[in-house]
């Protein structure tokens, strides 16, 4: 069964583990040459539980146990942004990803623009947006990490 709950601090740690599991995971996706760090902050405890507090941050739980999260914020009147979204490998293709961007999006203002950003070697993150109603709008060479974002936005 999975639930979709506010995370809280005490989740910081064990969300932070489960960011940095995804996150190197990632890496076998990345082009030669590419940096292997992950997001900024999602290796870092105290980070995650600034975001818990200061964000609308989400645990997704997968038969009892905390398997991922995500994160959500205003930009400004007309835009919400979508950040961080990650669930651990062992639990992905069970619709909990789906679930939770549905949670976020479906709790915070489902009308307005949403926007959010993925990088152009993950294939597998595409196709999760574009099947959520997200459109792709630019791509943009990122020197710095070795690769191109892809940013997109939603419009209901």
């Amino acid at each position: 069964m999975i639930f979709i709950k506010k995370a809280v601090p005490e989740d910081a740690e064990e969300l932070t583990t489960i960011a940095i599991k995804v996150f190197l995971n990632d890496n076998k996706l990345k082009p030669v040459g590419a940096s292997l760090d992950g997001p900024p902050g999602h290796n870092e405890v105290d980070k995650q539980r600034d975001w818990i507090l200061n964000t609308f941050y989400y645990k997704a739980i997968y038969n009892d146990k905390i398997v991922g999260g995500g994160l959500a914020w205003v930009k400004n009147d007309d835009e919400y942004r979508i950040d961080g979204m990650f669930i651990d490998p062992n639990f992905q293709n069970k619709g909990i990803g789906s679930t939770l961007i549905k949670h976020i999006i479906d709790n915070h203002h489902p009308r307005k623009k949403w926007t959010l950003e993925t990088p152009d070697f993950s294939v597998r993150n595409q196709h999760f947006y574009e099947k959520h109603g997200f459109k792709k709008l630019k791509i943009e060479k990122n020197d710095e990490c070795g690769w191109s974002d892809i940013y997109y936005e939603r419009c209901v």
